[in-house]
């Protein structure tokens, strides 16, 4: 009689959605030790991501944000190269802020051209979550936030114009 053997990959999580396997690569042994995910937590991790991926990150007062969690804008740098900036609502509570952070790098991972071309080149981003994305940035942020160590049932927000 053949025994039964197991691994790890057999049993993998996947997403329910897209079917990808969801891992978080900053358990792995070989993740670089000094790597973007190494920080110690999920909303460091994930502002390590942005910053590495090119991404500024900053805080906006509360009465200029105006009951938005958060806004992403287009730049272009010295070299004519595109450039993101999220801002977060200073007063967010962490998982909050995680979560419309991921929203915000999903969005302009997503649509950069577009927020470009808008007259302030920037959206705003509500703060109440809507039901889980199937598809598009809210979706991709979920993934993101998973990756980082967050577990989140939305982390799909409303887009408004600035």
């Amino acid at each position: 009689m053949a025994r039964n053997r197991t691994s790890t990959h057999a049993r993998a999580k996947l997403c329910y959605v897209c079917g990808v396997e969801l891992r978080r690569r900053y358990l792995d042994a070989d993740y670089p030790s000094d790597g973007p995910l190494r920080a110690a937590t999920p909303y460091l991790r994930m502002v390590a991501l942005a910053a590495d991926s090119g991404v500024d990150v900053f805080e906006v007062s509360a009465t200029v944000a105006e009951g938005l969690g958060g806004a992403v804008g287009v730049g272009f740098d010295s070299s004519d190269a595109v450039r993101g900036t999220i801002g977060l609502a200073e007063d967010l509570d962490e998982d909050l802020r995680t979560d419309i952070l991921a929203f915000g790098f999903a969005v302009f991972a997503d649509i950069p051209r577009e927020i470009a071309a808008m007259p302030n080149r920037a959206v705003g981003i509500k703060r109440e979550r809507r039901a889980r994305a199937r598809h598009g940035p809210g979706h991709l942020a979920w993934h993101m936030l998973y990756s980082c160590g967050r577990d989140t049932e939305s982390a799909t927000f409303t887009l408004v114009r600035l």
